[in-house]
């Protein structure tokens, strides 16, 4: 395992003393065995196909049918103070691993997946898909806000979110039935970070290192509501190989309905 994986830490506080001391270096030792988590939750047993005007399916079929949205994914280095520096080149090469893992991910067997594509700029389709994709971001984070951290009243016991009847637009555009939306943000200690954490660590301050943080959600086109929603959290994992990037789909796809 790369050093930069090992060290990919999350901050937990200030500790001090011998034993807390102790402790951190024991955490340090055990960081290459630390483990991904991942929570999902579903309103929906199992995927059943919308209506077909909702989708313009001409020749109907028992498959399901899945648009795979573009990926909003983001690769970065943290430096030594911890700024997160964008890295263009890693996160090109992880949205090909990425897209080359989900079409041959085990969870999405039986079903066609398909890219997908834009409508033609002067089709006024386009703007709609748009509002789609920021409003689709906005709702996954509320849901991660809501149903992991901060519960609402109306909400506790059931998984009641959607994007609104509008993703029919989107399901005829794409002769889809869901949509399937991933969302990363992966973040990688440089070498001047590990310096910094191990030193901290000496001390027995625990310092935030890099993390891989994400979600990936299905949308009912015909309805707007979102049918499941998967969160991954983990402290190791590399997208910029093909292998780490079908480890990420595997957890990022955890649970999703059949």
């Amino acid at each position: 395992m790369q050093a930069i994986q090992v060290f990919r830490w999350r901050a937990r506080g200030i500790v001090a003393g011998r034993r807390a001391r102790a402790a951190a270096l024991l955490l340090l030792s055990s960081m290459v065995t630390a483990c991904a988590t991942t929570r999902d939750f579903s309103s929906v047993s199992a995927l059943a196909k919308p209506a077909p005007a909702a989708t313009s399916q001409d020749t109907p079929s028992s498959a399901i049918t899945l648009v795979l949205m573009p990926l909003d994914i983001e690769l970065s280095v943290l430096t030594a103070g911890g700024v997160a520096q964008p890295n263009a080149a890693w996160t090109s090469a992880a949205k090909s691993h990425l897209v080359d893992a989900l079409r041959a991910a085990p969870a999405l067997r039986g079903k066609r997946i398909q890219a997908y594509t834009a409508p033609a700029s002067s089709d006024p389709a386009g703007a709609t898909i748009d509002e789609i994709v920021h409003l689709h971001r906005a709702v996954g984070g509320a849901i991660m806000m809501h149903k992991l951290h901060v519960p609402l009243p109306t909400k506790q016991n059931r998984f009641d979110w959607s994007l609104g009847t509008g993703t029919a637009v989107l399901g005829r555009h794409a002769r889809a039935d869901y949509a399937l939306f991933i969302y990363v943000r992966d973040s990688y200690s440089s070498a001047g970070r590990i310096l910094t954490q191990l030193a901290a660590v000496a001390l027995g301050v625990l310092v935030e290192g890099g993390q891989q943080v994400g979600f990936a959600s299905l949308v009912n086109l015909g309805s707007g509501d979102v049918v499941w929603f998967n969160f991954l959290a983990s402290p190791t994992g590399d997208l910029r190989d093909a292998a780490g990037a079908a480890a990420t789909v595997d957890r990022l796809l955890t649970g999703m309905p059949r």
